[in-house]
């Protein structure tokens, strides 16, 4: 609320647009679906003025998965195409493996078995090349309950095994992460409690040199 004021007082625009990306993710995140439209309708059509292709397919993507989520499929198919259509201009591999698996999704509501195989093998394709785990985590349970649906579960297990593993290791990277940052914080407070124990020495030692005095 207060950097979105900040940047209507400056007449920022592009910045408020991104605000209200924003606003969308976290009403999407908390389930009010019809608050996260507005705001990311609101975005999308602030961003197209300024013809930045990174910043529309930002807002595209959003709004597909948002449709995904809302089961508005034919509209999320809609928005996510011209997404993707964007990230192959652009060279995006990273956000074309992120729109093949909206597409997947989208598609496996819509019972397009064809296209779901075709989608989500290449998003698990791009994937794996960045390093893009999130990704790769969804589109191996993506394809391992479109495999169980459609009759091939032994094809199925393969992919759920696919998904423990990386999900282990997700949470492995997580909680390495978490121990480096909490070391890091230790750190931080054992070179500020020295200082404050070198400022208060150095005190002292000047207030005992003016008794001296």
């Amino acid at each position: 609320d207060e950097a979105e004021r900040e940047f209507r007082d400056c007449g920022q625009k592009i910045k408020m647009a991104g605000c209200n990306n924003l606003r969308g993710q976290i009403w999407m995140g908390r389930g009010n679906y019809d608050s996260a439209l507005y705001f990311h309708l609101s975005a999308l059509a602030v961003r197209e003025t300024t013809g930045n292709p990174i910043a529309i397919s930002s807002s595209l993507f959003n709004l597909g998965e948002l449709y995904n989520n809302r089961k508005e499929y034919q509209k999320a198919l809609k928005v996510l195409n011209r997404g993707l259509r964007i990230d192959l201009a652009i060279g995006d591999l990273n956000g074309q493996s992120m729109y093949y698996y909206q597409l997947a999704r989208a598609n496996n509501a819509l019972n397009r078995l064809d296209s779901v195989v075709f989608f989500l093998n290449r998003s698990i394709r791009f994937a794996t090349p960045n390093s893009a785990y999130d990704i790769l985590q969804k589109g191996y349970l993506e394809m391992a309950g479109f495999l169980k649906k459609t009759g091939q579960p032994a094809e199925a297990i393969g992919f759920l095994e696919k998904y423990i593993i990386i999900t282990d290791s997700l949470h492995s990277k997580q909680s390495a992460e978490s121990i480096a940052a909490y070391e890091a914080l230790f750190e931080v407070e054992s070179k500020e409690k020295e200082i404050r124990l070198l400022n208060k020495d150095r005190e002292l030692a000047l207030a005992d040199a003016r008794i001296r005095m």
